[in-house]
């Protein structure tokens, strides 16, 4: 009985830990990081060692990271608003559109069935986005929290009975294989490529390399 609930409790933990890694990818997309904000990511980032890391994505965006120590922070928070604004808003055409429709389906733009079919997945577990109709369902941020609550919901089944963690996984890899792993590589590609390309290439690594990791873990597992 010890092993079995051995086994539990760290999957559990795991699926807490890529909960808030996809949280942390969401954030980190959603909108440039306040001055303060990117202070904390620094310093956490210094101050963490490889033991702290679950994957070896996470040990390789502290690294990254950690690079930025010593830097003026508001003359970093600038540049990285600069480069948030070339790779994804504009107002010039983002060199590095941060929505699915721009990668997967045709035509490629965005309020396509691509991102239909994106809106129909979250509304499938319940999941409905901010700014409905205004921002499309397939921006790279809502992907991320929607794959956040996925891990979530699979962490709260291991405190339950049991039933019902098959079905988180499977919609986690489902969602990953149908969508965000669909376009995560290209998409990474652009922001690497990108001239401003600096903090967001990092986090862009990261991304790519997340969800493959994720993906390998995931296909461990039976599916429904």
């Amino acid at each position: 009985m010890g092993g079995v609930q051995m086994e539990k409790d760290d999957c559990r933990l795991m699926a807490e830990y890529r909960s808030a890694m996809y949280a942390l990818a969401a954030e980190a997309f959603a909108a440039e990081p306040s001055d303060a904000r990117l202070r904390q990511m620094i310093d956490l980032a210094v101050d963490s060692g490889p033991d702290d890391c679950g994957r070896a994505s996470e040990r390789d965006l502290l690294r990254n990271l950690s690079g930025y120590a010593g830097k003026d922070v508001v003359a970093l928070g600038a540049s990285i608003r600069t480069e948030f604004a070339e790779l994804f808003i504009g107002p010039r055409r983002p060199l590095a559109p941060y929505y699915e429709s721009a990668y997967v389906g045709h035509p490629k733009r965005m309020f396509t069935q691509t991102t239909k079919a994106v809106r129909e997945f979250y509304k499938s577990f319940g999941v409905e986005v901010e700014k409905k109709n205004a921002v499309p369902d397939d921006l790279l941020a809502y992907e991320l929290a929607f794959m956040s609550e996925l891990c979530r919901r699979e962490a709260c089944e291991q405190d339950k009975d049991g039933v019902g963690i098959e079905r988180w996984r499977t919609a986690q890899l489902e969602f990953l294989e149908n969508h965000l792993g669909l376009w995560v590589e290209p998409f990474a590609e652009k922001v690497e490529m990108a001239w401003c390309a600096d903090w967001y290439a990092a986090w862009a690594r990261f991304l790519r390399d997340f969800t493959e990791e994720d993906i390998a873990y995931l296909g461990t597992f039976e599916r429904l």
